[in-house]
């Protein structure tokens, strides 16, 4: 037997209460260290640095720490591009 109508949630009710499940976008932080994406107050996954301490104690292969050097470096040559070319 269907329940009687009286008894079932009305149709605005759900729709409003549904509303509220809303996904939210993670924002996501740069590592000062080794630029990569982290999420906010926590510390980074890739370098192990919070906050510029050493919190985390991971062992760094040469490929890995070869790879963050480049990075860093050639960010730092798009930045000096950048500036350069503003004057």
């Amino acid at each position: 037997m269907p329940v009687p109508p009286q008894r079932r949630p009305a149709y605005e009710g759900k729709v409003r209460r549904n509303a509220n499940f809303v996904l939210t976008k993670i924002k996501a932080v740069t590592c000062p260290q080794c630029k990569t994406l982290i999420r906010p107050h926590q510390a980074c996954p890739v370098c192990g640095k919070y906050k510029g301490r050493d919190v985390l104690n991971l062992k760094i292969d040469k490929k890995t720490a070869k790879k963050m050097n480049k990075k860093a470096e050639s960010k730092k040559e798009k930045e000096e591009k950048k500036s350069a070319d503003k004057k």
